[in-house]
């Protein structure tokens, strides 16, 4: 069995220390440079927790604010950030080779949720932190079917 994680890029780039054993203050193994351009997805053994695969997505600007859909799609908010705030939902497929980086363009995306039941992803709008926000549900095709008010900063949904 193999359990599955999902790593962002950092939003800025620079240097990671990596050493041999993991351990700080060991010598150095290698320098890595830290991508704003890719997400990280692995997996892991679920009986020894070694890694069994990683795989880089080139995902660029993604904020960690993901929602896991049906069908082993994933969606995650991107940003320019400062001073555009040209925001984003790429839609991603775990497995197969979908890749849809600009499925949603906009701004002020804050929060992501997805409602497996109902295969409706909730898309939280902040509206520049200028008082309440807005949650927009769309279909899996990425039409919108209704929006509502929230109060300040929404920052995601949780479906149980």
């Amino acid at each position: 069995m193999v359990l599955s994680s999902l790593a962002i890029g950092l939003k800025y780039s620079g240097l990671r220390r990596q050493t041999k054993s993991g351990k700080p203050g060991d010598l150095p193994f290698h320098d890595s440079v830290l991508s704003e351009e890719e997400v990280y997805f692995q997996s892991f053994h679920l009986d020894n927790l070694t890694k069994s695969t990683t795989n880089a997505l080139p995902v660029a600007n993604a904020t960690g604010r993901i929602a896991f859909g049906n069908d082993d799609i994933f969606y995650v908010v991107t940003s320019s950030g400062w001073p555009n705030y040209i925001d984003g939902v790429s839609r991603v497929s775990v497995l197969g080779p979908e890749l849809d980086l600009d499925w949603m363009i906009g701004s002020g995306f804050y929060g992501i949720g997805y409602d497996k039941s109902r295969d409706e992803l909730y898309l939280a709008n902040s509206n520049g932190f200028q008082g309440n926000g807005t949650i927009t549900v769309f279909n899996k095709e990425g039409s919108e079917i209704r929006s509502f008010d929230t109060g300040r900063g929404p920052s995601g949904s949780l479906f149980y």
